[in-house]
C-alpha cells in the first residue's frame, strides 16, 4: 500500500474542501450606517437615537457618536424604515421633506426625521443613508 499517495489524495480532499467552503461562506447579513449632520455648517449631530424598524415590526436601536455617525451591523435581509430623533434648537415646530426625508418638530423642540421610503437590505450589502438637516419645518 502506498501511503504518501494515499496522504496526497487526503490532502487535495481537506483543501477542496476548504476552498469550496470558503467559497459558499457568504454573508447572510447587511449592514445600514451613515451620518446625521446640520448640512449648512456640517456639524454633526451627536447622541441622536436612530431607530430601524422592519417590515415584521422588529426594532433596532443605536445612537450616533460625537461625529454624527451611526451604524447598524448584521441586519437580516428585510425592508426597513429608519428614523432618528434629537433635541434641537429649533424656535417653531411644524413638518417638512428635505432630500427624501420627513422632518417634523414638536413644540419641545424635538426633531424626528425619517426615511420616505422604505430600504431594503440583502445579505452583502451595506446601504449608507446620510441627513444633513438644512433648516427647521
Amino acid at each position: 500500500m502506498n501511503y504518501k499517495r494515499i496522504f496526497q489524495i487526503f490532502a487535495s480532499l481537506i483543501l477542496t474542501t476548504s476552498f469550496l467552503a470558503a467559497c459558499g461562506a457568504r454573508s447572510t447579513t447587511g449592514k445600514i450606517e451613515g451620518r446625521i449632520f446640520l448640512s449648512g455648517t456640517n456639524e454633526p449631530i451627536s447622541n441622536a437615537k436612530v431607530t430601524l424598524l422592519s417590515s415584521s415590526k422588529q426594532k433596532i436601536e443605536t445612537m450616533t457618536d460625537d461625529k454624527g455617525n451611526y451604524s447598524f451591523a448584521e441586519v437580516i435581509p428585510d425592508k426597513y424604515g429608519l428614523s432618528a430623533t434629537w433635541i434641537s434648537n429649533c424656535t417653531q415646530f411644524g413638518a417638512s421633506e428635505q432630500d427624501g426625508w420627513l422632518v417634523v418638530v414638536d413644540n419641545k423642540k424635538n426633531i424626528l426625521v425619517a426615511t420616505k421610503e422604505a430600504l431594503e437590505i440583502t445579505a452583502g450589502d451595506t446601504i449608507e443613508k446620510n441627513f444633513g438637516l438644512s433648516s427647521c419645518p
